[in-house]
């Protein structure tokens, strides 16, 4: 192999099974190469204590993640939920409650800082009740927000000095919608409150375009507009580590939550349509084959 020398360590003890283990990956962090599939055994606890960042975290567990199987259940015919209730879904909290209340959005976080907020409003509601919510999010400092006609509208409403970039999602198929031009992206516009927080693009393939199934992979759509996951990813992967808290003030179908699940992150939702909230409340424990609770 045209090595002549190795690194060698003796210790003065015999050392435990968990010491050797720490040892090894010490070791092989500054000078060697890795087997990820070998690495994924290894408690998360474990590689952080060794230097291992969140970044490549990301890569070691990512193995056949992605590829797990999510489905979104069929529309309930009643919902035990109510408007003002919580459902704790694991880590992870669903609201039903209005995104434009303010008390509802203080009830929802409890005094939790959100790192990042990615949110996909309703295409029919009204540019007040979109800066309404907007407003609400004083703890966000980077959001990401998806938007149609409203784009326009939205950027007039704030500081333009806030904006940051404007990404589109291309949708694969034509979305048929009576007029002349037949709509195939959607944009979304990142607003970052604190300009002295920096965007490095860690994960290879992150760019202004991200490719977008128009329908998911289920069938048909359970709720309106509702985002696949996969497309959700990219967005939450580069702009947040992991065990970080990632707020969606309208939960829609819960894309964002199954996301934020498979990538260890924590999601807070909100949702005003109790039925919606039995769907994602649905969804999460098909998801993860555990049941959520009311608090």
């Amino acid at each position: 192999m045209g090595i002549k020398e190795v690194d060698v360590r003796v210790p003065s003890r015999e050392l435990t099974r968990k010491e050797m283990e720490e040892l090894n990956l010490r070791l092989n962090k500054n000078t060697g190469e890795w087997d990820f599939d070998l690495l994924a055994n290894f408690g998360e606890n474990l590689l952080k204590g060794v230097g291992f960042e969140s970044v490549e975290l990301d890569k070691i567990y990512d193995l056949g993640l992605q590829d797990k199987e999510d489905e979104i259940p069929p529309q309930p015919i009643k919902t035990d939920v109510k408007y003002g209730d919580i459902i704790e879904l694991g880590r992870h909290r669903l609201m039903c409650g209005d995104a434009t209340k303010k008390e509802d959005v203080e009830k929802l976080l409890s005094g939790k800082s959100v790192d990042m907020v990615f949110t996909d409003p309703p295409y029919d509601m009204d540019i007040s009740d979109i800066m309404k919510a907007y407003n609400n999010i004083e703890c966000g400092n980077q959001i990401w927000l998806l938007t149609d006609k409203l784009l326009f509208a939205f950027i007039k409403s704030v500081d333009i000095k806030l904006l940051n970039s404007l990404i589109v999602f291309h949708l694969k198929s034509i979305v048929p919608n009576g007029l002349y031009l037949y709509r195939r992206h959607i944009p979304a516009v990142h607003i970052l409150r604190n300009r002295n927080k920096k965007f490095i693009n860690q994960h290879r393939g992150f760019s202004t375009v991200i490719e977008m199934k128009y329908r998911n992979t289920f069938g048909d759509k359970i709720i309106e507009h509702e985002k696949p996951v996969e497309s959700i990813t990219p967005l939450i992967l580069s702009f947040t580590q992991r065990n970080q808290l990632v707020l969606d003030l309208f939960g829609g179908s819960g894309s964002t939550l199954i996301a934020c699940e498979k990538l260890n992150r924590i999601c807070y939702l909100m949702e005003i349509e109790p039925t919606h909230c039995q769907i994602i409340k649905d969804r999460f424990e098909q998801f993860t084959k555990t049941k959520g609770g009311e608090k």
